[in-house]
């Protein structure tokens, strides 16, 4: 079991562990794409058939008149229903809240509707506050303090949102242990990851948030200062930007 003991990283006072959980959808199709990627995907000639972009809402949809209909959902997500008679493939054009765009060839299949779930590879935009010199002085500590008593409350931080772990950027500090991200919160100009950690030796494993500390990396708050053999904790990382900190 994670050990859930807390100690404060001597930058912040940070102290507990996030409790909102991401929804599952069962039998969603997940599929990666890149920068303005093509994918193919089978979609049905006599159902509506459900497309969503993880972490971000579909502002766009175009593609040959008369070929589909399409309607947005509440979530961010959209129907897409093939006209009758389509046969043919065809291709899709779609465009999200972050900037992200894909084409999807679409090949009409007699099938049932289904879910199909893209998962951006690069991480999103995030709009930035015009703020002058937001990291000086009282400002850049007062947001830090204000992350802190989220996380405190087990609440999302302010001006942050959830998004899929598949999305956090690499990140490999010089510590002994592994690291698995297991929950990932993107603001305006910080990402907040919780990683799992697992000792993966069979000698205990002393640990402190400074080795946890790389360029990029803000604040570092660990569930435990000692992990034991293949046992488990949590690191929260706080990175500096939408980017996503350290790269190893």
């Amino acid at each position: 079991m994670i050990n859930k003991k807390y100690f404060l990283s001597p930058a912040l006072l940070i102290a507990a562990a996030f409790q909102t959980h991401a929804a599952v959808v069962p039998g969603v199709k997940e599929i990666s794409f890149g920068p303005n990627a093509q994918v193919n995907a089978a979609f049905s000639q006599v159902s509506p058939n459900r497309i969503i972009v993880q972490g971000e809402k579909i502002t766009d949809i175009s593609g040959p008149g008369g070929a589909f209909d399409s309607q947005k959902q509440p979530d961010g997500g959209a129907l897409i229903s093939l006209a009758p008679g389509v046969s043919q493939s065809f291709t899709l054009f779609v465009v999200t809240d972050k900037n992200s765009a894909l084409s999807i060839e679409i090949i009409p299949k007699s099938i049932p509707g289904k879910t199909l779930s893209f998962v951006p590879q690069t991480a999103p935009m995030k709009v930035k506050p015009e703020e002058k010199s937001w990291e000086e002085g009282q400002s850049y500590e007062k947001t830090l303090v204000d992350i802190s008593k989220s996380i405190i409350n087990g609440v999302i931080p302010q001006d942050f949102s959830e998004y899929p772990v598949s999305r956090v950027q690499a990140y490999s500090p010089a510590v002994g242990v592994t690291l698995r991200a297991d929950k990932h919160f993107i603001g305006p100009h910080m990402r907040i990851v919780r990683y799992i950690m697992n000792n993966p030796s069979y000698l205990n494993q002393d640990l402190t948030e400074k080795q946890f500390y790389a360029p990029g990396v803000r604040a570092v708050m660990l569930s435990t200062r000692n992990l034991y053999s293949h046992g488990e904790g949590y690191a929260y990382v706080i990175f500096d930007d939408a980017q996503g900190g350290a790269h190893g």
